[in-house]
């Protein structure tokens, strides 16, 4: 998050900190450092300035638990702070969302922090729901890699959905939901899922299952 002026480096800090922590508290979005980021560029032999190229921008996505990047700034004044967020889709570098918060000269910076945390998880609940092909099915019991480092908790909701996996079709076939699944053994990136499978939905053995984020 950058400052917009000299000595607000510090309070730019402290916002990191508290949506940080609000974010972690949530647990729905995974928080990476910057320096985590500059570190997959040295290893990928890159520099900040190759990010603009589309290819970098998938292959850093990959990597990403959610497949976006939170920036920021900060505008201090006499008066209070005003703090401008914006939520970039790491594949097209697009804008998934933006957020404002703004906090008096005496007021408490706790409020913002938490208030901008529970938009950003909405929002990507919303436009980057988790999703993930069945790996292994055994009656209601799933297998599919999601886990704790894309966020994910033994309290998130998830669908089970049918869904051709052929991006050369057009339009896309529609997803069939066929079920609900909630998480009984969590993992750091594949988890075992219990399926509720919904009554009167017949189900066909050649289309693929996932697992999907219940919006």
């Amino acid at each position: 998050m950058a400052a917009g002026k000299a000595g607000g480096e510090s309070a730019a800090a402290l916002y990191r900190i508290g949506i940080r922590a609000e974010l972690q508290r949530l647990g729905r979005v995974q928080v990476v450092e910057r320096e985590a980021i500059d570190e997959v560029l040295r290893e990928m032999n890159l520099g900040s300035s190759d990010i603009a190229d589309a290819r970098t921008r998938t292959a850093i996505g990959k990597l990403l638990p959610a497949g976006v990047l939170l920036l920021g700034d900060l505008m201090p004044a006499a008066a209070g702070d005003k703090l401008y967020m914006r939520l970039v889709d790491t594949e097209t570098s697009g804008i998934l969302a933006s957020f404002t918060g703004e906090r008096s000269a005496d007021g408490d910076m706790f409020p913002v922090c938490q208030n901008i945390a529970s938009q950003i998880v909405a929002k990507v609940i919303q436009k980057k729901p988790l999703l993930a092909r069945v790996l292994k099915a055994d009656g209601v019991n799933l297998q599919a890699g999601i886990g704790a480092f894309h966020g994910a908790t033994e309290e998130t909701r998830f669908v089970v959905v049918e869904k051709v996996d052929d991006a050369s079709l057009f339009p896309p076939p529609q997803e069939k939901l066929v079920g609900k699944a909630s998480i009984s053994a969590l993992g750091e990136d594949q988890s075992t899922f219990v399926a509720q499978w919904s009554d009167g939905v017949d189900r066909n053995p050649a289309v693929p299952l996932w697992i999907k984020e219940e919006r």
